[in-house]
This record gives C-alpha cells, sequence and structure tokens, in this order.
C-alpha cells in the first residue's frame, strides 16, 4: 500500500535527478536556464504542498525524469503531464559561418588582349612606306603584360611606350612596311606576345599590292617537270610605270643555274626592255633554283631579282635526289632513310640491285606497284665517313642505267652553352688554386704564425 511519505518521497527523488542532470557531472555542460526559471529548490517546496491523493493510475508510474528546456519552467506536481517516454534532448543549433565575400573580378580576373582592326588592308600602292598604328587594348579584368613582339621579314615596330596594361587601357604599336623593290601583292604579320591565358599570340597584318615604279612580268619563272633534252626557254620584261620615268638595263646575271644564257632586247626606248633566257647543252638531271639578276639605271628599282626553277627528270624519278646528314659525335648514332623511285622517262622497269656506300649500311627494297618502289636504308653512320659518297640504284632495263644519290655530312656547330662552359673549365684550369675561405692578412698572420716561445 501507497503511503502519504513514499508519495512526498518521488517527487522529490525527481527534483535531485534533474538538479544532477543540469550541474554537469558526468558530461557536457548545458547553457544556462534563463534567471526567470524558478531554481531547482523552490520546484521541491512546490512538490511538497499538501495535494489531493492522486489516482491509482497517476501513483503507479511516476513520470520519468526530463531534462529541463532552457526556455521554459520547470515541470510542478499539479502540471505533470501524463506518464511518457522521456524524448531525447534536443541539440542546440549553431548558426552557419557567414560565407566568405567574392573575390573582386579586377583583382583575380584575366586579362585579354584585342585589337579593333587586326588586319590593315592598303590596297594598291605606289609609296616605298607604309606605315599604320594598332591599337591593343586590355579588355580583361587582370593586368596585361606584353611580353614580345615578332615583325616578319620586311616589317619593322617600334618600341611601345609601355608593355604593361591595367584592365581597359591601351597602346599604339606603330608598324612600318617598306615597299621599295616590291611587286604585287603584300602579306606581312606582327606577331604579339602577352600574358593572355585564352589568346597568348595575337596575329596583326598589313596586306596590300605595291604598284612599283618599275614593274617585272612575270615576277617568277617556273619551266616544270622536263623529261626530255629538248631545249628550254622563258622571256620577261621589265617596263616603266610612270610616264616621266626612263631607264636602261645595264645587266643581266644568272645565278644557281650554269646552262642558261640570256639576251637583252629594248622594246621601247627608255621605257621597255625584254630578257630571253635559253637553255644550252643537254640538261642536267634534278631539281635547279636560282634567278635572274637585273641591274637598271634608276634608284627607283635598281636591282631586279627574278626566280627560275624547273626539274629535270632522267630514267626514273628518285625522292630524295640527295642525303644531307648531320654530324654526330655520338659512333653509335645511326640514321635510318628511305628512298623514293617512281618511273621518269623510263615507264617500266625493274630495279636489279641497290648498292650501299658501306657494306653495314642495311638495304631493303620493296615493289609497291605500278613500277613504283620504296627502298628502306638503316644503320648509316652520321659520320664524316660518308661524306662524298653516294648510293647507286642499278635498273634492269637495256641501258643498264645507274642513278646515283650523293651524300654530304655536315659539322655539328657545337651547342654555345657547352662552349662556354668549355671555355670557363679551361680558364678555371689554367688560374691558380685559391683557398676556400681565404683570411685578411692580419688573421693569417695571428693564425699561421706560431707565438714566440
Amino acid at each position: 500500500m501507497v503511503t502519504r511519505k513514499s508519495l512526498l518521497f518521488v517527487p522529490l527523488c525527481v527534483a535531485c535527478l534533474t538538479v544532477i542532470a543540469f550541474s554537469g557531472c558526468g558530461g557536457s555542460k548545458p547553457q544556462e536556464a534563463p534567471k526567470a526559471a524558478p531554481p531547482a529548490a523552490e520546484a521541491v517546496a512546490a512538490k511538497l504542498a499538501p495535494v489531493t491523493a492522486p489516482s491509482a493510475v497517476d501513483v503507479s508510474a511516476p513520470p520519468a525524469p526530463q531534462p529541463m528546456p532552457v526556455s521554459e519552467t520547470p515541470v510542478t506536481a499539479e502540471t505533470a503531464p501524463a506518464p511518457a517516454p522521456a524524448p531525447a534532448p534536443e541539440p542546440v543549433s549553431t548558426p552557419a559561418p557567414a560565407a566568405p565575400p567574392a573575390a573582386s573580378p579586377a583583382a583575380d580576373g584575366a586579362p585579354v588582349i584585342s585589337c579593333a582592326e587586326p588586319v590593315f588592308d592598303f590596297g594598291e600602292t605606289e609609296e616605298e612606306k607604309i606605315e599604320h598604328g594598332f591599337v591593343l587594348r586590355n579588355n580583361g579584368a587582370g593586368t596585361l603584360e606584353i611580353t614580345n613582339v615578332k615583325a616578319s621579314c620586311g616589317c619593322t615596330t617600334t618600341k611601345l611606350d609601355t608593355t604593361t596594361l591595367a584592365p581597359g587601357a591601351e597602346v599604339t604599336l606603330a608598324a612600318s612596311l617598306s615597299l621599295k623593290g616590291r611587286q604585287g601583292k603584300q602579306h606581312k604579320t606582327i606577331n604579339v606576345e602577352s600574358n593572355d591565358p585564352a589568346s597568348p599570340t595575337l596575329t596583326l597584318t598589313l596586306t596590300g599590292s605595291a604598284v612599283p615604279s618599275i614593274v617585272l612580268s612575270p615576277e617568277n619563272i617556273n619551266l616544270g617537270r622536263i623529261e626530255d633534252d629538248e631545249p628550254r626557254g622563258a622571256t620577261f620584261t621589265i617596263k616603266s610605270n610612270k610616264a616621266d620615268l626612263s631607264f636602261e638595263v645595264q645587266s643581266v646575271q644568272v645565278d644557281g643555274i650554269s646552262f642558261m644564257e640570256h639576251t637583252i632586247t629594248e622594246v621601247t626606248p627608255g621605257r621597255e626592255f625584254r630578257v630571253d633566257l635559253n637553255s644550252k647543252g643537254p640538261l642536267p638531271v634534278g631539281l635547279h633554283t636560282g634567278r635572274a639578276v637585273v641591274r637598271t639605271s634608276t634608284l627607283e628599282r635598281a636591282v631586279i631579282w627574278v626566280p627560275i626553277s624547273m626539274e629535270v627528270v632522267g630514267a626514273v624519278l628518285v625522292r630524295p635526289p640527295q642525303f644531307n646528314l648531320r654530324e654526330s659525335e655520338d659512333p653509335a648514332d645511326m640514321e635510318s632513310q628511305q628512298i623514293s623511285i617512281s618511273p621518269g622517262r623510263l615507264k617500266e622497269y625493274k630495279i636489279r640491285e641497290v648498292v650501299p656506300p658501306l657494306d653495314s649500311v642495311s638495304v631493303e627494297v620493296k615493289d609497291v606497284g605500278n613500277f613504283q618502289y620504296r627502298v628502306a636504308i638503316s644503320n648509316m653512320p652520321r659520320s664524316m665517313e660518308l661524306n662524298g659518297k653516294e648510293f647507286v640504284i642499278r635498273l634492269d632495263d637495256a641501258a643498264n642505267t645507274e642513278v646515283k644519290i650523293p651524300i654530304r655530312v655536315f659539322k655539328t656547330p657545337a651547342n654555345r652553352a657547352v662552349l662556354d662552359a668549355q671555355k670557363k673549365a679551361a680558364a678555371a684550369a689554367a688560374a691558380p688554386p685559391q683557398p676556400v675561405n681565404p683570411l685578411p692578412e692580419a688573421a693569417r698572420t695571428v693564425v699561421e704564425t706560431p707565438p714566440a716561445p
């Protein structure tokens, strides 16, 4: 039977357990309750106040001890809820840290190099010099650094006022193109290198046509592929392009093609001349390139160059017509090459053998059909031993034709860094040895001179 004393003892135990739970003993310390909440002693006194005897249901199962919420007053005997399982304490929410401020685009952005007009077309002109200013701009958010400016042959640029551009800043690159002695379509480029990650090289272009005071027609001569021994010839003219300009052709010289001769004819006195080129004697087999150098009496165009080219094909067409090797200091450094042989004047033939310049050089001949062959060459030393020697290709035809492929070996110039290192080593070897840590003279006297007895 439940007595009144036992009923009073139960609330007292509940209060004690509540005080222990919030005292921090045996666990982490919870947050302090607001000052408005009554202390635990007052809650115990309230539970000891006279109350009516509860029913058997109320007494049989007293409520389990629960931790006091921070923002609520303690539960008294009068307001105690019906017995229920104790819920787990709610975790104290911690506010999320504030997001870091966004980085400034001007500080962390990339530079962007641009030019509103990267191509300058000067049209047709008789001027000897073209000048133009390209405006470079930094359209990015970061600082632009221009590291290098490279102009193609005939085009020059001036030094930039600055190579560092802040966002939105501009600088003008002045470019000039010399058209003196030039004729026809011109296309010159300028490469501007910078730290723009998306476009590290910006290409600027100068284009147009040069109309010289003296016109050459045609500008070059190509006699093409020749498969016979018939003489070949070509003609070019030189004409004044100005009404008040007269001149004379003083001389013509053909360089690089010894079997070509020329004649000069004055078509219109002081205004137009014709130069005829003709081959003499048998045409040597091979690829021939040269030029005709014309000298005139006017400073408007004192020297005119006329490129000349032709290919004279023999019994067969051999590629390459000559081997050019770079000498190696390593005796074990070997070269591998391939020779391509196709019909020339002979349309049907067979390769009887390919004789290498040295017995140690390996040769493998492969018939690929349609009277075409591939010759694989390996184990060819890159040494001066091969200089002046040749491969000999013997054909199985009525004339037992032989085709020779000469070999030229070039000495490799020593690397500049290697030369500098060798010079430093030689200078160090010639110099007297120095002490590792030389002492001042006074210190040397103290250290090296033994004390007087």
